[in-house]
């Protein structure tokens, strides 16, 4: 059987050196030798900094992940529990107006910003607090609008009809 063709294999599992052996024989036999990028004229930069330094997650993982597994099984008895690396990105959408949303919950494991909690329950205060939640209309209204606000509301309303009767006088009445 070629090992080469097996996708996935347990690191547990005898065979586990010859399947990688044979898929890096595999990879090593599709490069041409050349690994000097400035010596090859066929090669193109993706980045115009020689300085720029590159992290790639996926590539420290898997090698965290083995060598952690290489000093288990041989110090420990075999165990047949498969470890796959988790390579999930968080799912987002984008609203019409742009806005990203993301699937996922956020983690439970980070603290809440200070100005996300909330310190007190929105509600009624002050004197309409003392209503109660059954209270008539007039008492409701006498709270909101105190009778120096009304006596200025009517004020004001009846010097801005004084003005408007002036425009609009009928002489003939």
């Amino acid at each position: 059987m070629d090992l080469s063709r097996i996708n996935k294999m347990k690191i547990n599992d005898p065979r586990f050196e010859q399947w990688a052996q044979s898929i890096l024989e595999a990879e090593e036999s599709d490069f041409s030798g050349n690994d000097d990028p400035h010596n090859d004229p066929d090669y193109v930069s993706e980045h115009e900094s020689d300085s720029e330094i590159e992290w790639e997650p996926e590539t420290v993982a898997l090698e965290t992940t083995l060598d952690v597994s290489d000093t288990t099984s041989q110090n420990a008895a075999p165990s047949n529990e498969h470890q796959e690396i988790p390579t999930s990105t968080p799912r987002t959408y984008y609203g019409k107006n742009r806005y990203k949303w993301t699937a996922d919950a956020p983690p439970s494991n980070v603290r809440t910003r200070s100005h996300n909690i909330i310190s007190h329950l929105p509600g009624v205060i002050g004197p309409a607090k003392t209503l109660g939640k059954l209270c008539l209309e007039k008492s409701g209204w006498e709270c909101l609008i105190t009778s120096d606000i009304l006596d200025e509301i009517v004020l004001r309303s009846n010097e801005k009809l004084a003005r408007i009767r002036t425009k609009y006088a009928n002489g003939n009445r």
